[in-house]
């Protein structure tokens, strides 16, 4: 698995696009990391329930942006579970034996996006799969651990027969090196989306437009998306 370094320049990669602004670096890595006389960049998202489409609709404008056949595939079945267990009332976050399960986990979510795109490799011959995973800033997400992801490897490569590695360049870093490599790359984070709630604008309530926000801020930047509404 690489994570604290990049593989070799390919001719091909796949993105797992979500539409937020951590794949949206992962791509814009992904893109740079092409070999000199052209590639092929896929990127595929997933339609898993959401409370909204808006980020969809942002991972096809960023599939535009960087020249990536964009594929989306439903996962239906994750719409009936969440990350809590049937019969907690407290509707709060839940002690595992690392940490805190956050409420907007999905369970299996990226075992299931990892077999869909370990599907994809196989069918259009492509050998490293780029995520936008962090364990630093969702410690309480089980498969955004670096263990998960290797285990996730040796898994995929064994039952598809077929060279399978996954490239994980912002697992060990924070929001705001996320976002200050976002811009070391250019990426267009105005077209990128990350909160959980609202489809017209950011609610600026949720975990996900908290620590987007604070991460802008840290760099004595303004969002983008929040300007937008000034």
């Amino acid at each position: 698995m690489y994570s604290t370094t990049s593989p070799a320049r390919q001719h091909a990669y796949l993105v797992l696009c979500s539409g937020g602004l951590d794949s949206a670096v992962a791509l814009a890595l992904a893109k740079r990391n092409l070999k000199p006389d052209g590639g092929y960049l896929l990127a595929v998202s997933f339609d898993y329930g959401q409370k909204h489409i808006r980020e969809l609709t942002s991972a096809s404008a960023l599939s535009k942006v960087y020249g990536a056949q964009h594929l989306i595939h439903s996962l239906s079945a994750l719409e009936a579970y969440s990350g809590l267990r049937k019969g907690d009332p407290t509707e709060m976050e839940q002690e595992v034996s690392w940490g805190l399960m956050p409420r907007t986990w999905k369970p299996a979510r990226n075992i299931v996006m990892l077999s869909v795109a370990a599907a994809a490799l196989w069918t259009y011959n492509i050998h490293i799969v780029v995520g936008g995973w962090h364990q630093e800033d969702y410690p309480g997400y089980p498969d955004c651990r670096r263990e998960f992801l290797i285990d996730m490897e040796c898994a995929l490569e064994s039952g598809t027969g077929h060279p399978i590695r996954i490239w994980a360049p912002l697992l060990h870093k924070t929001k705001k090196q996320i976002v200050q490599l976002g811009y070391e790359l250019g990426v267009p984070f105005e077209k990128t989306w990350s909160c959980y709630q609202g489809e017209a604008k950011p609610c600026h309530v949720c975990d996900a437009c908290v620590r987007r926000e604070a991460a802008f801020l840290s760099l004595l930047r303004e969002d983008p998306l929040c300007k937008e509404q000034s």
